[in-house]
């Protein structure tokens, strides 16, 4: 692996369940690594289906 080619940095995340203020439970979105990654093409697609559009992108990161 090249890590020269490791120039954006991104945040990965998961999910977590919070007490909010009245007690009850939020979900809410919590970093919990920030590596240097590589993008890699985003690769996307479009699939119609009984007259319904549905459109997909993705986006490949490679980190270390």
């Amino acid at each position: 692996m090249d890590v020269g080619r490791l120039k954006d940095r991104i945040a990965l995340q998961t999910a977590m369940e919070v007490k909010n203020t009245q007690g009850g439970l939020t979900e809410s979105w919590v970093t919990y690594a920030e590596p240097w990654a590589e993008r890699r093409a985003p690769t996307g697609r479009e699939l119609v289906v009984a007259g319904d559009a549905d459109a997909r992108r993705d986006q490949g990161f490679v980190i270390r």
